[in-house]
């Protein structure tokens, strides 16, 4: 069997110019702010925020859809999140 390449994240190179590798799923204390840190280091911009300050640009590439054909749990979300939205606005 042979191992999947890493995901790469393609909203980080829309927005930064270069990509990163995604996270495993599992969740340690501070790993995604680390995560972005690098990614923008990475990237050869140094952050005066740690990163954030390149989230709407990060958000704005994402493509939601492409992410949710990988996530169950974030293709649930946004269904469910979707679902609410159209009730408020029947």
């Amino acid at each position: 069997m042979t191992e999947a390449p890493p995901r790469r994240i393609a909203a980080f190179k829309a927005a930064l110019g270069q990509g990163c590798r995604a996270p495993d799923r599992k969740c340690a204390r501070d790993r995604y702010k680390e995560a972005l840190m690098r990614a923008v280091l990475d990237a050869g911009i140094t952050p005066s925020l740690g990163g954030i300050e390149f989230a709407e640009d990060i958000v704005r590439a994402m493509d939601l859809e492409r992410a949710a054909r990988d996530d169950a749990s974030l293709k649930h979300f946004l269904d469910d999140l979707r679902a609410a939205l159209r009730s408020l606005c029947p």
